[in-house]
């Protein structure tokens, strides 16, 4: 996706939200965290302490924020379905009962 980042997935424990590590694909050095700002309920960028980035790593930075709100929308709106929450696995669905929804 990016020219000189990559995204790498932190582990987290809460399982709520996603975190991001930022990291140079040159030099393998952590720029920054993407995480979950709930007070603004969107992902953000906090970057590295004395960290500068051109318009091209913001704009992928940018683009991957997006990314990951669009990810977390379509998981919302499949688990606003009805009452019951939905599980995916791919691109099936299936209830918690174990039935296959299309």
């Amino acid at each position: 996706m990016s020219e000189y980042l990559e995204f790498v997935d932190v582990p987290n424990h809460s399982g709520k939200t996603r975190k991001v590590n930022v990291v140079s694909k040159r030099h393998g050095y952590s720029l920054g965290l993407i995480q979950w700002y709930g007070r603004w309920r969107q992902y953000v960028f906090v970057p590295g302490p004395e960290t500068v980035f051109n318009r091209d790593c913001l704009r992928d930075i940018a683009q991957y924020l997006q990314e990951m709100m669009d990810e977390r929308k379509k998981v919302a709106m499949f688990n606003r379905i009805g009452d019951t929450k939905i599980t995916l696995i791919g691109d099936i669905q299936f209830e918690p009962s174990g039935e296959l929804r299309g």
